[in-house]
């Protein structure tokens, strides 16, 4: 399986070179920048301690979705509560469950930006959240101490066994066509109301981020919504 580190609207260059750093320790290489509001620069290189190398394979994607497309488990990292939130889960939840994918699966953990963390929207895309148990007076914790927290964790696992998830799962790309096409049919039969939507898709997203769908069952709800579009049509 692949980890990808990812940060999402990051805003200082310091604290890339700082995850640079906490992934390296315990073993993790690929680290994503997505809709960055800094580039690396001389205090990234500074702050990364030796670990800099990580730069030649630093990847940069303009949105979340984008980023996202080629991925199948997405864990969110965010320690506010949301109108809609998902299954919480702690960092060695997050570890376990990791370590249970199949060998070809890409895990994307994703970090808001240093002020304001993930939005609603962003957690949309995740099957999970996890939060990091803190003090209660000072909960705040940094992207690389964030980081550092499920790396090591993430590694802790690796001296335990574990059987693997050998079902495919199914890439967020995929998915999120599924979700497209269910809301066109969901439009089409009156369920959603295109001018007063209110939550009912986003609410149905979380639903099925839950559930982590695998391959099979992506193409088999396509096929239902497509034998659906054809009975609307007759």
């Amino acid at each position: 399986m692949t980890i990808t580190v990812m940060l999402k609207n990051v805003q200082h260059s310091g604290n890339v070179g700082a995850v640079m750093r906490a992934m390296a320790t315990m073993g993790l290489k690929h680290l994503m920048l997505v809709a960055p509001l800094c580039r690396p620069d001389e205090q990234t290189v500074a702050m990364a301690a030796g670990s800099e190398r990580y730069l030649d394979a630093l990847e940069i994607q303009e949105s979340l979705s984008q980023a996202l497309a080629s991925y199948h488990l997405v864990i969110g990292i965010s320690a506010r509560k949301r109108s809609l939130p998902l299954s919480i889960i702690s960092p060695k939840d997050c570890a376990s469950i990791c370590r249970a994918q199949g060998s070809d699966v890409k895990i994307a953990w994703v970090f808001g930006p240093e002020r304001a963390g993930l939005t609603n929207e962003d957690l949309l895309h995740c099957h999970y959240q996890v939060v990091i148990p803190t003090a209660p007076h000072y909960p705040s914790l940094n992207i690389a101490a964030s980081v550092q927290v499920l790396a090591y964790e993430w590694l802790h696992k690796a001296y335990q066994p574990v059987v693997p998830t050998l079902t495919p799962l199914a890439s967020q790309q995929a998915v999120h066509h599924m979700h497209e096409h269910l809301a066109q049919i969901l439009e089409r039969i009156g369920f959603i109301d295109t001018d007063n939507p209110r939550k009912s898709m986003p609410r149905l997203i979380r639903m099925f981020n839950r559930i982590q769908l695998e391959h099979m069952e992506v193409q088999m709800l396509r096929g239902i919504l497509t034998a659906m579009e054809r009975s609307l049509d007759k």
